[in-house]
């Protein structure tokens, strides 16, 4: 089965900082995103659902932890790293009240930084999310169910694979080969390319007008806008 890759948001306005962070994450084999002020911030968890946040208190247009709030009022659970340098007990319990999962205070050393962002993923990875969304897009993988602008529709348990695997690389290209790992790998047999498009084109009646987000990208795979 293929092993979703887990995504990453930085926001921190010290631009080195950004990029060694960036850098000491990617290295672990994780899609960043980075924002230099709050707002960025807040547009890009519209758009994806992160498994980690790493979020510094000071930013040029506003306090951290109003990041932190949208994000654990989400139904997707974000691991959340808090970055300050307020040391205070007081200014800690904020965070942490608000839903923040762990604070470090500046300046830090690498290994503990990168101690606690594997404490924090390792807890990531023990729940499955209960919801994915995209855009107008909300998929209930456990119950099979897809909402698009309050229009509910059931799918079959692969439609509902096949879509997750697609929202989970957003924007991208997936292979023939990567959809038929994530959905059949664990069956232990391998269907063929026509089974996959016959599903594909079930996914497509269900998404209904939004079926041309739904690319085929011939010779190659699929891709999700």
């Amino acid at each position: 089965m293929l092993e979703i890759m887990q995504l990453a948001l930085i926001v921190e306005d010290d631009s080195l900082l950004a990029e060694t962070l960036s850098l000491a994450l990617s290295q672990k084999g994780l899609k960043i995103s980075t924002a230099h002020c709050l707002q960025t911030a807040l547009e890009l968890i519209k758009e994806q659902e992160f498994d980690l946040a790493i979020v510094d208190r000071v930013l040029p247009d506003g306090d951290g932890l109003q990041l932190v709030e949208e994000l654990t009022s989400s139904a997707y659970q974000t691991r959340i790293l808090v970055l300050t340098t307020q040391s205070e007990i007081i200014e800690k319990n904020k965070g942490l009240k608000l839903g923040a999962d762990d604070y470090l205070s500046k300046p830090f050393n690498h290994q503990e930084l990168m101690l606690r962002v594997n404490n924090l993923l390792a807890k990531q990875k023990i729940y499955s999310p209960q919801v994915i969304t995209y855009k107008n897009l909300t998929l209930f993988p456990e119950i099979c169910k897809l909402i698009i602008n309050d229009q509910h529709s059931n799918l079959r348990p692969k439609e509902t694979q096949i879509l997750a695997c697609l929202i989970y690389h957003r924007g991208l290209v997936v292979t023939d080969k990567v959809l038929i790992d994530f959905v059949w790998g664990d069956e232990g047999k391998t269907p063929i390319h026509r089974s996959l498009a016959v599903y594909i084109r079930r996914l497509r009646m269900a998404l209904g007008l939004e079926s041309e987000r739904l690319k085929t990208i011939r010779g190659v795979g699929y891709c999700l806008s």
